[in-house]
């Protein structure tokens, strides 16, 4: 998973947890509100049913207020259950919302001022108020208050997931735009190689932590290439100077050969001696092409050249260099074409081919040579 892909999922989860959070605290406030809502309907109710009911000490209540208490429960608090009882529990009234049923007693309840502390049962707010020796007693069904909070509930329930596809979305913006110098970087980057150590990353303007980074890589390439820069150098110094004493020993050796004063044996072995200096110039002369060739000051001589001329003629010094290590020679295959290249260095790939081949292959065997083109390559093997 890339980390554009991480960081599209934090921003859409991140935005997910807050926006339930928000609608926790949101479905919180409003039920808290709607609650409120009924309190204080239930008491602007309770204080025109006192200013009707006009209660005496007589544990009854005066002539036609039930009526009144009926009509005004009827047209204007239907929603309400209304029931008045007085203080040793005698029934004075009973709105016709109740259907012949009673609201639960509260008078167990904590007294706070006029009225007793309301309670939610079941699906009633119920609340009891006590004006003198009279029990009034109101109470509204909470879902009917409450309905509208829960369709607003059920509704940003449903939006969730909507939240969380938009968050993703987002974020995978954020992020891409958040990350574009970083991809910079990464493109650049990935483009130096040993011959383009002297390129730099262009650094973003202004402090930050991607300024930081493009030094820190900057400063890196710097040390790469001038740690390279050593390598090459001590590469072709060393070489040079240890290929003038190996002249030196070459000519004294060859010099010894041709006196008239060494026995036979001696000359044997200052001519193996000869060999082993010529096969150690000969390596010394492979890391000088080496170190130009890494340094990309080796000069190359690329012309187009008939591909099957140069393989035969190849081919006619590679089967006198076998003859004589007791090995057999074969062109397998020689297809026509052309082919740009360095003709001698490419010979002199060969050779080096061929020189392993007559190293290691068992006397009267056969080393065997491929040349054919595929796709537009021209394809070299040498067998053994």
């Amino acid at each position: 998973m890339t980390l554009k892909t991480r960081l599209a999922l934090w921003y859409g989860a991140s935005l997910s947890v807050l926006f339930l959070v928000l609608l926790a605290v949101f479905n919180y406030v409003i039920h808290r509100h709607s609650v409120s809502s009924m309190d204080v309907y239930l008491d602007s109710v309770s204080k025109k049913i006192k200013e009707i009911s006009n209660f005496n000490d007589n544990t009854e209540l005066p002539p036609g207020t039930i009526d009144t208490l009926n009509q005004y429960c009827d047209s204007e608090v239907r929603e309400v259950l209304v029931q008045m009882h007085t203080e040793e529990g005698g029934m004075l009234f009973g709105s016709h919302s109740l259907n012949h049923q009673f609201l639960p007693d509260l008078t167990s309840a904590v007294k706070e001022g006029e009225f007793i502390k309301r309670l939610t049962v079941g699906h009633l707010r119920v609340a009891e108020y006590y004006f003198s020796d009279l029990h009034v007693q109101l109470a509204v069904n909470v879902d009917s208050w409450l309905r509208p909070a829960r369709k607003i509930h059920v509704v940003s329930s449903f939006s969730v997931p909507v939240i969380l596809i938009a968050g993703v979305l987002l974020g995978y913006v954020i992020s891409s735009i958040t990350l574009r110098p970083l991809l910079r970087i990464q493109r650049a980057a990935s483009s130096i190689d040993l011959n383009s150590l002297n390129q730099r990353l262009e650094e973003p303007p202004g402090p930050g932590e991607l300024t930081d980074l493009s030094k820190l890589f900057n400063q890196m390439l710097e040390r790469l290439e001038q740690s390279f820069k050593q390598i090459q150098r001590f590469t072709a110094d060393a070489a040079h100077e240890i290929r003038t004493p190996l002249t030196v020993m070459r000519l004294q050796v060859e010099k010894l050969c041709k006196s008239e004063r060494i026995d036979k044996q001696t000359r044997v072995s200052l001519q193996d001696l000869t060999g082993e200096i010529l096969r150690l110039d000969e390596v010394l002369e492979q890391l000088l092409v080496l170190a130009k060739a890494e340094a990309g000051v080796l000069p190359l001589m690329r012309k187009e050249i008939q591909v099957d001329s140069f393989i035969e003629g190849f081919a006619e010094d590679a089967l006198v260099l076998c003859e004589q290590e007791q090995l057999t020679f074969a062109l397998k295959s020689n297809q026509p074409g052309n082919c740009v290249f360095d003709e001698s260095w490419i010979r002199q790939v060969l050779f080096n081919l061929l020189s392993n081949a007559l190293k290691y292959s068992p006397p009267n065997t056969t080393i065997s040579m491929e040349s054919e083109f595929a796709d537009n390559i021209w394809i070299v093997k040498v067998l053994d």
